[in-house]
């Protein structure tokens, strides 16, 4: 019974992951995500909050929040951002790239000791009705020397 279920989990995952790639092809019509709010940790999960897609701001009809391993925003990496929007579920495989920005002393961080970092990237699949793959994503963050992430003076991330 147990190897039953690693295989029908395993099976699942697999479903899972090519209706992520194939729910919202390259092209398709929407508008994206802008996340106003970003906190959390490298070690641990970073949080998006007050999401909302691009083409409502600034009156969303409901925010939703996502949320990602805070691995993904070390060097060039990927990963997956899980969504929620009210009582709907999304998902959004992401590959970004995290580089100190030029000109650090410039303000963008409001927490002394934070270091700014652009983040850009591509998203590579997602079932988000409001992300489209082959989208891009950008974000202006700050990272503390203890990992603490947090969004810049300038925003958050948008996909």
């Amino acid at each position: 019974m147990r190897r039953l279920s690693i295989v029908m989990a395993a099976v699942l995952a697999a479903v899972g992951l090519g209706s992520l790639v194939a729910a919202n092809p390259a092209g398709a019509a929407v508008n994206g995500v802008a996340c106003q709010h970003v906190a959390g940790t490298l070690s641990g999960n970073v949080t998006l909050a007050s999401c909302h897609p691009a083409a409502s701001f600034p009156f969303p009809p409901q925010p939703g929040k996502g949320s990602m391993p805070g691995s993904v925003l070390v060097g060039a990496s990927s990963g997956t951002i899980n969504w929620t929007q009210g009582k709907h579920s999304y998902a959004t495989a992401i590959t970004i790239t995290t580089a100190l920005a030029p000109n650090p002393g410039r303000g963008w961080c409001a927490r002394k000791g934070s270091i700014p970092y652009y983040v850009t990237g591509t998203v590579t699949g997602s079932t988000h009705p409001d992300i489209a793959v082959g989208s891009s994503v950008s974000g202006r963050l700050c990272i503390s020397a203890a990992g603490a992430v947090m969004q810049s003076h300038y925003g958050g991330i948008s996909l």
